[in-house]
């Protein structure tokens, strides 16, 4: 018994000291990271990164990796760390460079840092501090005049001024981001703006004009696949059917919102919309499933420390146990919730805190406490309403400033109607001066009759000049079809020549038997736009390791064809040459060959290719790619915990398939604006029986079809993969060729298509 206790003794301890720990500040940089409070994809995360910063030897490059942290971090107690470090770093290199490209450098790393910041503490319910850093980003931002991220820190502050009540502000600074997005054509952004709109419209009350712009925003979102933002969206459009007693309705846009919020491990996200769901249920008197889902809330708000969120899940659960009878919990709740409002200055969560506990106490049969929290309510109320009425009053202002405005444009409307008129005089004048001379004319015309008959002569004579320019027009005509006859001849020389460019092209690509050959089934769907193409696939096999890849170049055509040629031959000098053999290195060491290419003389041609390159070796596929997928296709059965966690899944109706999706890096290979490249990042995955591997250029799903003339899409190409995984390679190759032409019709092709799919 005694050594038993020792053992559960020791086995405290040791959970308590493991509890303690914290990462090495010394090698991590920052200190105070629990490793409790993080998971082991971001230590990996966190590891890598800061291994690539003792790699580096150069400041920018340091500054990269660990801001990759921030960027990729949703962690609030390991990414605000790390922005802090980038931003005192950058500040202080700031103060000492010289080279006009790295000053610019630093001031973007510092104007991000302060719009994460700002962020950060907007999060954290400290609105005054957020406005002061998203001012001083906004200000570097101007100095590189780089709209298009001031645009999103507009949109920023727009928020904090409605947060703030003032909603002119708000909706003035919206408007200048709005403005700015549609002038860069900056879909994202645009979306970004209408959802922002729709806020402040639902602050107002005006329902259907907030829902006009969150259906606009929505069309976007849906457009650019933004999951991150659809979520915002579905959730803006759940409360606008909540306020309107459709609840059932708003459920529904809560679980959407809901879904992608854990898709994008959106912490606030997800305890918003679980803390939202909660409200339709207990309105629907589900109390046990309000319950369950307001203590989901409670535990990911308290994790992230959003305040006021947590002030609003205690009133939740205050108001269920007071309806379910449990006073004393709901006692407990309600005076967290009022404690927890006075030290946030919420008026509004004061109101609400303090009737709830008024209604408690009267339970209670503690009248002179009830009373007095009452009082307390009435005097927020009283300061709501007062907020309400400026709500009014600026909802007047911004009717009268619309008014405003169309009176201006009436009065220029008239303005324009005044000069047309005049216009119009001027010129019925100018038309009967005209009828006025012509009457004249006619009078000269016929004393001139006379006058005519005598010069019969002279006209004869000059008939017989107009002979001799017939003749000389003739000779002219002759010249003319000599000429189109040369530009004929020259068009179907050109023509040959590109012929002749197509054969070279097909002599430099792969024999597809040798390809069949290597692969237990597989199949090469090419289609040029123009004869030659900027796509190519490209096929080795080295010491029994088979390389295999898909590139889409820049253009197409003639041009898309030498640049292919550049980007093989890049692709060949770095597995022979140089001979590097894991895929993430072979594309590192072709960006170099053909940005070195492509630069010479001075040209500096910004040309490169988009890919994905695999190499098949024992059971293994390595691969690694820049802007280009890696799809693959295997039972449901068989699906990692890796991929369940970082990568993009679709399964097929019957559930027994699943397309997996790998992203690669954002950047080509070849030439870049970075001043530091991102590293290409480098899978290796064990293959299982009837695995199918498909690489592809954009094309495919680029290709503009079908009755409302939309484009193909990545997801319908997803989902026709699914449906014929099981039909032989050949097959399939039949089948997304016929869907191609089917879907395209009578349109042109937009762009050269390349489509390659294995099983190894």
């Amino acid at each position: 018994m005694k050594a038993l206790f020792l053992l559960l003794y020791l086995f405290l301890f040791l959970s308590v000291f493991k509890s303690q720990t914290f990462l090495d500040s010394k090698h991590y940089l920052v200190d105070s990271i629990a490793i409790n409070s993080i998971t082991n994809e971001e230590l990996i995360l966190i590891d890598s990164c800061i291994d690539q910063y003792y790699i580096e030897n150069n400041d920018t490059a340091k500054i990269n990796a660990i801001n990759t942290i921030v960027s990729e971090s949703w962690n609030v107690n390991v990414w605000p760390k790390y922005n802090d470090w980038v931003l005192d770093v950058s500040n202080k290199n700031l103060k000492e460079v010289k080279e006009e490209k790295l000053i610019n450098y630093y001031r973007l790393i510092t104007s991000q840092c302060y719009n994460n910041k700002g962020y950060h503490l907007e999060t954290t319910d400290n609105q005054p501090k957020a406005l002061e850093y998203y001012f001083k980003a906004l200000k570097l931002l101007r100095i590189l005049k780089d709209d298009k991220n001031a645009a999103y820190i507009l949109l920023n502050i727009g928020s904090i001024y409605d947060d703030f009540g003032d909603l002119i502000k708000s909706l003035e600074y919206y408007n200048k981001a709005l403005s700015s997005f549609t002038k860069t054509d900056d879909k994202a952004g645009i979306a970004a703006a209408y959802n922002n709109l729709g806020m402040t419209y639902a602050d107002l009350k005006d329902y259907t004009t907030a829902m006009k712009y969150y259906k606009k925003a929505l069309v976007i979102q849906d457009d650019l696949a933004d999951k991150y933002n659809l979520a915002t969206t579905y959730g803006n459009i759940g409360n606008i059917n909540f306020a309107t007693g459709k609840t059932e309705e708003a459920l529904i846009n809560y679980q959407k919102s809901l879904e992608l919020s854990r898709q994008n491990k959106n912490y606030q996200g997800i305890g918003t919309n679980l803390s939202q769901k909660a409200k339709c249920y207990f309105e629907l008197g589900d109390y046990n499933t309000s319950l369950k889902l307001n203590l989901e809330a409670l535990h990911i708000r308290d994790s992230i420390n959003h305040k006021s969120g947590i002030a609003y899940t205690h009133i939740s659960l205050s108001e269920i146990y007071l309806e379910t009878n449990k006073i004393q919990l709901a006692l407990s709740y309600g005076e967290k919730a009022l404690s927890e409002a006075k030290t946030l200055g919420y008026p509004a969560l004061i109101a609400s805190s303090s009737k709830l506990l008024s209604q408690i106490y009267e339970k209670l049969n503690k009248t002179s406490k009830a009373f007095e929290l009452y009082k307390l309510h009435i005097k927020m109320r009283d300061s709501l309403q007062n907020e309400n009425i400026q709500k009014q009053k600026i909802e007047q202002e911004i009717s009268f400033v619309f008014e405003k405005k169309q009176e201006l444009f009436q009065e220029r409307v008239a303005r324009q109607n005044e000069d047309n008129q005049k216009r119009y005089n001027k010129k019925i004048e100018n038309e009967k001066q005209e009828i006025e001379k012509q009457q004249i004319i006619s009078y000269f015309i016929a004393s001139g009759l006379f006058i005519v008959s005598v010069f019969f002569v002279f006209i004869f004579n000059r008939l017989k000049v107009s002979r001799k320019q017939t003749e000389t027009i003739e000779k002219q005509k002759l010249i003319v079809e000599e000429q189109k006859l040369t530009l004929e001849n020259t068009h179907s020389e050109l023509n040959s020549s590109i012929d002749y460019a197509k054969y070279l092209q097909d002599a430099l690509l792969p024999d597809i038997q040798v390809i069949k050959n290597s692969f237990s089934d597989s199949f090469i769907l090419n289609k040029p736009k123009n004869i030659v193409s900027g796509d190519f696939y490209w096929f080795k096999n080295k010491n029994n390791v088979k390389y295999i890849a898909v590139a889409d170049c820049t253009g197409h055509g003639v041009p898309g064809a030498m640049v292919s040629v550049v980007c093989s031959n890049a692709l060949d000098r770095a597995l022979t040459e140089f001979n590097l053999t894991s895929p993430s290195a072979i594309l590192g060491k072709a960006k170099e060959i053909i940005t070195d290419t492509l630069s010479k003389n001075g040209k500096g041609l910004k040309d490169g290719m988009d890919i994905v390159l695999c190499a098949f070796s024992e059971g293994k596929v390595y691969f690694s790619g820049a802007i280009n997928p890696f799809w693959l296709v295997r039972k449901t059965k068989n699906i990692t915990p890796f991929q369940k966690e970082n990568c993009t899944i679709l399964t097929s109706e019957n559930k027994e398939l699943a397309l997996i999706e790998y992203k690669s890096i954002r950047r080509n290979v070849g030439f870049s604006y970075d001043l530091e490249e991102i590293p290409f990042k480098e899978y290796v995955l064990e293959l299982c029986p009837e695995d199918a591997i498909y690489l592809f250029s954009d094309g495919y799903v680029d290709q503009f079809g079908g009755e409302k003339v939309k484009k193909f899409k990545q997801l319908a190409f997803k989902k026709l993969l699914l449906g014929i995984n099981h039909f032989p390679m050949e097959k399939q190759n039949e089948t997304i060729d016929t869907t191609f032409e089917k879907w395209k019709g009578d349109l042109f092709q937009v762009d050269d298509v390349c489509v390659l799919g294995l099983r190894p």
